[in-house]
């Protein structure tokens, strides 16, 4: 086989593979989901409510849009301008949310997650 022909091969199976993403399922013969249930979304953190913590050090509960029928597993993204570090931590995974909690809170930011029960 020639260079060429192993490169054209190669993209065009990394393009078969993305369009599988894009279409939610791991296998071109499956079409299976890869999730029972997902959700994803982007909140300011000054829209939640403050549970816990005193000062810099609080704690924000996110709930989900729609409960999930079981506990999902959870990520989360800090879209922040400062490259300052902060320590996040997400605790008390529901099937109704999960809640967060910062060393130091600072100026608002935008908090994105992604929550999926496998299948």
């Amino acid at each position: 086989m020639t260079i060429e022909l192993n490169l054209k091969k190669g993209i065009e199976l990394l393009a078969q593979k993305i369009k599988e993403v894009r279409n939610g399922s791991h296998g071109a013969s499956s079409g299976e989901p890869f999730y029972k249930e997902v959700a994803a979304k982007t909140i300011l953190r000054s829209s939640l409510p403050v549970v816990g913590g005193a000062g810099n050090s609080q704690e924000w509960r996110v709930t989900f849009d729609k409960p999930f029928t079981e506990i999902p597993i959870v990520s989360i993204c800090i879209y922040r301008p400062s490259k300052m570090l902060y320590l996040w931590t997400t605790y008390d995974i529901t099937v109704d949310g999960f809640t967060i909690s910062t060393n130091y809170a600072g100026p608002d930011v935008q908090i994105g997650y992604f929550a999926f029960v496998p299948k």
